[in-house]
């Protein structure tokens, strides 16, 4: 008698549980921090969130955010406080911007002011910039007010071209070069 008793017991706490999973999943509340919750139909919000994956040539793309609304219908996380790191093979580059949409393994857009890296070149955009990296095709554009500085250089454009699968950058729109201070 007491072996069935034990048994209902565990049975009415495992359907417990799975109720209050699925009574969170469902519902719509404010997150507390580091809780990941329901903030609409088919949408999920997270904090410190890290996506990763493996690219063509065996290349390594990380895309974080302090803040993640996930769209299970769509494959599509809403970030805010985004970065973007791709490392692999001697190459490093960054991007980071205060407003992103991923659409996972296929592509990042950001906007905002947008900063990063990109081997031994830094970049920047004024505060309405705009990044688009296609995962597929190991490449992305910067747009709006873009400076690159390397060393002693400083170029402006209004558009840069990222070709990461073949480490090379082209500049579009307004192009100026300044050496040490001096427009040639």
């Amino acid at each position: 008698m007491s072996i069935k008793i034990i048994r209902t017991v565990e049975l009415l706490a495992v359907i417990s549980t799975v109720a209050l999973v699925i009574g969170i999943w469902f519902s719509s509340s404010t997150a507390k921090s580091g809780e990941s919750v329901v903030t609409a139909e088919n949408q999920i919000y997270l904090e410190g969130v890290t996506f990763s994956q493996t690219m063509d040539g065996g290349d390594f793309a990380v895309v974080t955010a302090e803040l993640a609304y996930l769209s299970r219908n769509q494959d599509l996380a809403v970030l805010e406080k985004t970065t973007l790191r791709i490392e692999g093979d001697g190459t490093l580059f960054t991007a980071k911007a205060d407003k992103g949409q991923y659409f996972f393994e296929k592509y990042l857009s950001s906007s905002g002011r947008i900063e990063g890296v990109y081997n031994d070149l830094t970049y920047s955009t004024g505060d309405n910039g705009s990044f688009t990296y296609d995962f597929a095709e190991g490449g992305g554009v910067l747009k709006e007010n873009v400076t690159v500085r390397q060393q002693a250089y400083l170029i402006t454009a209004n558009t840069v071209y990222f070709d990461y699968a073949e480490n090379s950058i082209l500049f579009d729109g307004a192009v100026s070069l300044s050496v040490k201070g001096k427009t040639p």
